[in-house]
């Protein structure tokens, strides 16, 4: 039963792209910010913001970080009113028959993390860095683990069952340049961008199951759950693959509206080093006489066809965005986004996206934040505050997000220093 629970919670293991947002605003209105991006946070959204109107001479952001948990699991809370009776067919079959279907229970857990963010003028450099794990559950596992109640038929199986964990650091440098500057003088502010950004990948993981079973009669367990890994010591920075990205974009705003497009990755040579990595089989078989199990460590050139494969494929997918926002008076914003990723790659964040958010300062230097977007089979639901003085600005955040990458809560704070 240990190791049936292993398969359980080990199972798959999402920001946006590999460059990470220093901004707390973005995500108190449900990351709905690109046509708001300016300063030092053009680099994560559109470069075009360093040479638009309004954008900060200098801004400096340190250590401005994003947490994000999920993976929902039934707790003593939840049935705490059962503890001393028979818990009811219905609770169990209302809880299992969220958790069945067609697709496994998940949950994302991670961070992301900006060590520094400087804009001055046109230009502006981030150095960022991500993990996400991304935890996807068999339904099967997942109703003996919380009722102990076997599938039909005395067979539980795992389908479904993976486990991917990625963790990269990035350096970004953004340049932007206005467009018929001549257009200042009717109060309109166009300009083009790009950002290059050099990732490093430092570590990976990925599992998935390929027919794991448990039998009650007769009693036995098998487990066939290969694994390729980085080989990876967490105690210092890894280099296990790298490459480079290219964003562009472009902007538009004056007194009351604003407008910008952004194409993250049009460029993007990022691969994982295959030679920095090695292949566990995950196989084992257990019944009441015997037991013979396999999860010791080979060269990746013994790891089956389809991860190798896979490894391939996990790279940094291209996204298409857009954003407008609109000012109806002073102190009110509304900002609204769309955003939609390309192609294959690694699972970060919802493919899609489309929500809409609103700053309100009732007074001058406070303001108030909310949003709401509609994500990949989910949605994402935001507010935070912050107070601005004179050159110092702080931001704070709380969202909830589920989607097609599952349900995760995510908290942020942020300090610029601009003027």
């Amino acid at each position: 039963l240990k190791i049936t629970l292993f398969l359980c919670t080990i199972a798959w293991g999402e920001a946006s792209a590999q460059l990470t947002s220093a901004s707390a605003s973005a995500l108190g209105l449900a990351d709905n910010y690109s046509a708001l991006a300016s300063g030092a946070d053009a680099p994560a959204w559109n470069a075009a913001g360093l040479a638009l109107r309004g954008s900060p001479r200098l801004e400096v952001r340190v250590l401005a970080g994003r947490a994000i948990l999920g993976l929902h699991r039934v707790t003593l809370g939840v049935v705490a009113a059962y503890l001393d009776t028979i818990v009811p067919v219905e609770f169990n079959r209302g809880y299992v028959g969220r958790i069945t279907g067609e697709v496994s229970e998940r949950g994302t857990s991670g961070f992301e993390g900006t060590g520094v963010a400087v804009s001055r003028g046109r230009f502006a450099i981030q150095f960022a860095s991500l993990g996400r794990s991304i935890q996807r559950i068999a339904p099967d596992p997942a109703i003996l683990e919380r009722f102990g109640d076997p599938a039909s038929e005395g067979r539980l199986n795992f389908a479904g069952a993976r486990y991917d964990v990625a963790v990269s650091s990035t350096l970004a440098l953004s340049y932007a340049h206005p467009v018929a500057p001549r257009l200042a003088l009717l109060g309109h502010s166009i300009a083009v961008g790009a950002t290059i950004k050099y990732t490093v990948g430092h570590a990976l993981i990925v599992g998935e199951d390929r027919g794991s079973l448990l039998t009650r009669t007769p009693l036995e367990l098998g487990i066939d759950f290969p694994v390729i890994a980085s080989d990876t010591i967490f105690d210092t920075p890894e280099h296990k693959g790298d490459g480079l990205g290219v964003d562009i974009g472009a902007g538009w705003n004056s007194a009351k509206w604003a407008a910008a497009a952004t194409v993250r990755n049009i460029v993007n040579t990022f691969r994982w080093d295959a030679e920095e990595f090695i292949f566990r089989p995950g196989t084992a078989r257990f019944t009441r006489d015997s037991a013979i199990a396999d999860f010791d460590a080979r060269s990746f050139v013994n790891a089956p066809a389809h991860l190798r494969a896979r490894l391939r494929e996990l790279t940094w997918r291209r996204t298409l965005s857009a954003g407008v926002a609109f000012r109806p008076r002073r102190g009110v914003v509304v900002a609204a986004d769309l955003r939609r990723d390309i192609g294959d790659g690694l699972e970060i964040a919802p493919r899609t996206h489309a929500g809409a958010g609103l700053e309100y300062r009732a007074v001058p230097g406070f303001p108030l934040r909310a949003g709401v977007a509609v994500v990949t089979d989910g949605i994402q639901y935001a507010g935070g505050t912050g107070i601005d003085y004179r050159s110092v600005s702080a931001s704070l955040a709380l969202a909830r997000r589920t989607s097609s990458v599952g349900g995760a809560t995510i908290a942020m704070m942020a300090v610029a220093l601009r003027r």
